[in-house]
């Protein structure tokens, strides 16, 4: 298995689907290493999968969901690449960390909410369920540059109720909030 026909594939979506509002995309890094790329060969730098995401060009894309990706060991890193893509009509997005995985992987941290903060501020939902890098720095970061924020979930994060109070306000417009089951805190 190659990345490039994944990469192309990711730079060619808004010319083959012009319309595409929501968009899914899994991956799972087992299924990299079952396929022949062994983690010898990645040289314990990730596979440039934050490459694809910054290779996401799309006008219409007001949706994404990363919930069925399992990044390994470079969560963090790899979402970091959303900083280069141009998505100018995000609004929705899901980077949610299945339980089976949250242990063993690093997802998402509080520098990769901090970037999305400052490059999606139009963001009124976000699903941060799971990862249990996410912290005090990234609330904060959402309510100076999110303030449109309409749903956030942050279950399972290590997120404290009293740095959550401090910064609620100033999300105004926030309808649904997921607290709460902080197994990692």
């Amino acid at each position: 298995l190659t990345w490039l026909p994944v990469a192309r594939g990711l730079e060619h979506v808004a010319s083959a689907a012009p319309r595409l509002e929501k968009l899914k995309l899994a991956f799972y890094a087992e299924d990299a290493v079952w396929s022949g790329l062994e983690e010898e060969e990645w040289d314990g730098a990730p596979p440039p999968l934050s490459d694809w995401l910054r290779s996401l060009k799309h006008p219409n894309l007001t949706c994404l969901d990363l919930s069925d990706c399992d990044w390994g060991d470079w969560g963090a890193g790899l979402l970091s690449g959303l900083r280069g893509a141009h998505l100018p009509r995000l609004i929705e997005l899901n980077v949610s960390m299945d339980p089976e995985y949250a242990e063993q992987c690093a997802g998402v941290d509080n520098r990769s909410v901090v970037h999305l903060a400052r490059n999606f501020p139009r963001l009124q939902s976000l699903d941060l369920e799971g990862n249990h890098q996410v912290g005090n720095k990234a609330v904060k970061a959402l309510a100076e540059h999110c303030s449109g924020l309409v749903t956030l979930n942050l279950q399972r994060t290590s997120i404290r109720d009293d740095e959550l109070v401090v910064w609620l306000p100033k999300l105004p417009k926030l309808m649904r909030l997921a607290i709460g089951d902080d197994c990692f805190g």
